[in-house]
């Protein structure tokens, strides 16, 4: 049963580890595509 526990905290871990990257990556994919939209918005308003 410890080693069944050990395994599942593992997986929790590696899940919510795996969780926190992809959400950052989709975050900063957000932020580049906004900051892309207002630096495109400012050259046509200059």
């Amino acid at each position: 049963m410890h080693v069944i526990g050990e395994k599942v905290g593992d997986g929790f871990a590696g899940g919510f580890a795996g969780l926190t990257f992809s959400g950052l990556l989709i975050m900063n994919a957000i932020f580049l595509f906004v900051v892309s939209i207002f630096v495109s918005t400012n050259k046509h308003s200059h």
